[in-house]
């Protein structure tokens, strides 16, 4: 399984979790896929919460001692933004939040989310493959 972590900037806390509690995470631009591992890289796949490598975890140990730049807690060294609209957040890095995940040419003008669209990093363009919600399976 995967490890995540969370962060979030004076907004209600998304729900607490225990310490093998599982999460998925998906972005605005299509909610039927999700971060998934495959072949060693982060892609999105369809929806499917019996593949253990879209099951992730949010480790927030440190998150208390290790914050970005906007003071918001660390999870496995990155950060969820405040809300950015309908519960999605950014998810950036935490010592540099001018890069966020973006589902790689997911917006529709260039052909949408898709089975192994890749994730990277890119400025915010405030494109809906930049939106992200972590929730729990």
């Amino acid at each position: 399984m995967s490890w995540f972590g969370h962060h979030h900037h004076n907004q209600p806390a998304p729900p607490a979790s225990g310490p093998n509690q599982v999460f998925k995470i998906f972005c605005r631009a299509n909610e039927n896929y999700c971060l998934a591992v495959r072949d060693g890289a982060v892609v999105l796949a369809p929806v499917n919460p019996k593949d253990d490598h879209q099951h992730w975890y949010k480790d927030m140990r440190f998150s208390t001692r290790v914050k970005d730049e906007e003071g918001m807690p660390a999870f496995a060294l990155w950060t969820e933004s405040r809300d950015v609209g309908n519960g999605f957040r950014c998810v950036r890095m935490v010592n540099n939040i001018y890069l966020n995940f973006d589902a790689f040419h997911g917006d529709k003008a260039h052909g949408g989310v898709h089975d192994g669209t890749e994730i990277v990093l890119w400025k915010w363009c405030e494109g809906d493959n930049q939106r992200w919600k972590i929730l729990p399976w």
